[in-house]
């Protein structure tokens, strides 16, 4: 809630927020566990909801309980007794969440919130939820417990459903009531509705909207003076209220008449309808803008020159590192370009040892002559910018020649306190600030200005190599990050560690029922987890088409990868780049290719 105050104290934009209904456990837009192991993307609407099946948690390759738990489903929201705080908070706009759910669901759910909402703005003083609509909204396929989202909390075990988290079911009896209620009945919007009628001018039709006082007018045809019987006000009057089948009814309905007049009945049909119809166009908004031409593909990236490269081509490998191992092994092999060090790394001797870890670390990388940059956190929150501010003199050095960001917020702190590329740095987005399009790309390098992209885990060759290749940093080896959390799994299942050493530990695994592994990184520093694939996605069956297209960086992601395992990582990539004509067998046996091939739905 401080978040959400401070966020529309500051911006002048309206703020929608989720107050009821089912809550994904993965931070917003950071979900990738449907789409990698299912093919079907989140991101996209398809989530196959793969966070509300049962696993095993192990440490140290133990189970920590002897049965499966539901360990990444949370509770259902339920915010009805907060709706005070939320709308004091500045909240424009209250969403609930209704996928697959039945039109008795949207409709009881949202009338209870509606009823609440006026409650409060009528009389604040007296805000107060009866026993009987709680009742109510839980007979109403809550997920069998509620809680009231992260609004208060950061995190916390009693968020979970760790039992099956099936649906309570449903009372009958409600739904045959909200089913007559509101949905075999027919809602329609009211409507005030003014008609003058003079002789020898044409006749004129007023409807104005009632909620939005939206006002149209249209004129029909002439008003003949009677010759013989003139119309009567009670037929106009019941000819102009037929409103039909159309989504209005006439709720005021005044007539400016002559009374010696004739309009035939036909005339009155025509201006009624194309009133209604000219109302909802203006409802409706704004007309649809023209599409603009697509972009063309960059030259440079399209194929034209599709011989593979001299031996003289270089293509560089760069790494991200998370550990001083990791970072001791990568520094020895001359194909690594650059070394992107996570900015944690700076505090594994606490803040009191920032400085001599910074040292430690320029001056291993500068003594192999590598090139050094920084990756900073997945996720910024209001809390994270102090440590932004602990780590700000050591990403300007000098001797740092740019960070890996993901997310917006990172990118909006660099902009701040003006670190760019006109000063020699470069600003990296790495894949979780998603770029599909050439739209996209266009947009980040030249409107926020970023120097590099990241191609997204979940674009296919063909979209990647539309969208051009120039920019692109090309992960072709590591774990993928499935999930980044608040909720921690580690303090669900056993209790909080609360230390900044374990900030990259992999002491847990996550084990489907298909027996696969899932790493779970605990970050106590930022108060996260970050769920990644236990098998690493590689792509070297591709390095000949990339090569083909000049890339001028391939990316080797390292996250639980030690000692011997990471000198064979990159020894066969630097072997599979300099004879991509051969097929090599990798290191390991089990990868994924990703969706460079299959893509998504």
């Amino acid at each position: 809630l401080e978040e959400i105050r401070d966020i529309k104290k500051n911006v002048n934009i309206e703020i929608e927020a989720f107050v009821h209904g089912a809550e994904c456990y993965s931070y917003s837009g950071a979900c990738l566990l449907s789409s990698i192991i299912g093919g079907r993307s989140g991101n996209r609407g398809r989530c196959a909801q793969p966070c509300r099946l049962p696993y095993h948690v192990l440490q140290d390759h133990k189970k920590v309980t002897p049965e499966e738990q539901y360990v990444l489903s949370l509770k259902d929201m339920c915010t009805l007794e907060l709706l005070p705080a939320l709308i004091d908070a500045g909240i424009d706009s209250f969403k609930i969440e209704g996928r697959m759910k039945k039109p008795e669901y949207a409709a009881g759910v949202t009338a209870i919130y509606r009823k609440y909402i006026d409650l409060y703005e009528k009389d604040p003083q007296h805000y107060k939820v009866t026993r009987e609509d709680l009742s109510m909204i839980r007979k109403l396929y809550i997920r069998s417990e509620i809680q009231d989202g992260y609004y208060r909390k950061h995190n916390g075990k009693e968020m979970v459903t760790l039992s099956k988290p099936s649906y309570s079911g449903s009372d009958e009896a409600l739904l045959t009531r909200l089913r007559s209620e509101y949905i075999e009945t027919t809602k329609k919007l009211a409507v005030k509705l003014h008609l003058t009628l003079h002789s020898g001018q044409a006749m004129e039709c007023e409807i104005t909207h009632e909620n939005t006082g939206t006002t149209v007018s249209v004129k029909g045809d002439m008003v003949q003076k009677a010759t013989s019987r003139p119309v009567e006000r009670e037929s106009v009057v019941k000819q102009i209220s037929k409103t039909g089948n159309t989504n209005y009814r006439i709720s005021d309905l005044t007539i400016d008449m002559d009374s010696d007049i004739f309009i035939p009945l036909k005339s009155m049909n025509i201006i009624r309808r194309e009133g209604l119809q000219l109302l909802e166009q203006t409802l409706l908004g704004v007309p649809r803008k023209s599409v603009e031409e697509p972009i063309k593909d960059v030259k440079e990236d399209s194929g034209e020159k599709e011989n593979p490269p001299r031996a003289s081509h270089v293509t560089r490998l760069d790494t991200v590192i998370h550990t001083m191992e990791q970072l001791t092994h990568v520094l020895s092999f001359p194909s690594i370009d650059r070394i992107f060090v996570s900015s944690d790394l700076l505090y594994r001797n606490g803040i009191e040892g920032l400085q001599d870890s910074f040292r430690e670390i320029r001056e291993m990388i500068q003594s192999h002559h590598k090139r050094f940059y920084f990756v900073l956190p997945y996720i910024i929150r209001e809390r994270s910018y102090a440590y932004l501010e602990s780590i700000r003199c050591y990403i300007t050095e000098p001797a740092v020649e740019g960070v890996l960001i993901r997310n917006l917020e990172s990118l909006q702190w660099l902009k701040e306190i003006s670190y760019q590329k006109s000063d020699g740095k470069d600003v990296i987005l790495d894949a979780e600030i998603y770029c599909f399009n050439t739209k996209a790309k266009e947009f980040l390098l030249e409107k926020e200005n970023a120097t590099e992209l990241t191609a997204s885990y979940e674009l296919n060759l063909k979209e990647l190599l539309r969208m051009g290749l120039k920019h692109m940093n090309i992960p072709v080896y590591g774990r993928i990050p499935m999930m980044i959390t608040a909720n921690c799994i580690r303090k669900t299942t056993l209790q909080c560690a609360n230390t900044i050493s374990c900030n990259h530990q992999y002491d847990l695994l996550l084990e489907d029922r298909y027996q696969k592994n899932f790493y779970v990184n605990t970050n106590c520093l930022h108060c996260y987890n970050v769920i990644y694939n236990g098998q690493p996605t590689s792509l070297h069956g591709y390095l000949d088409k990339f090569l083909r297209y000049h890339v001028k960086a391939m990316r080797l992601d390292f996250t639980t990868e030690q000692g011997m395992e990471i000198d064979a990582v990159v020894h066969f990539f630097e072997n599979a780049i300099q004879h991509p004509e051969e097929k090599m067998t990798p290191p390991y046996t089990e990868f994924t290719k990703g969706h460079l091939a299959r893509g998504v739905e």
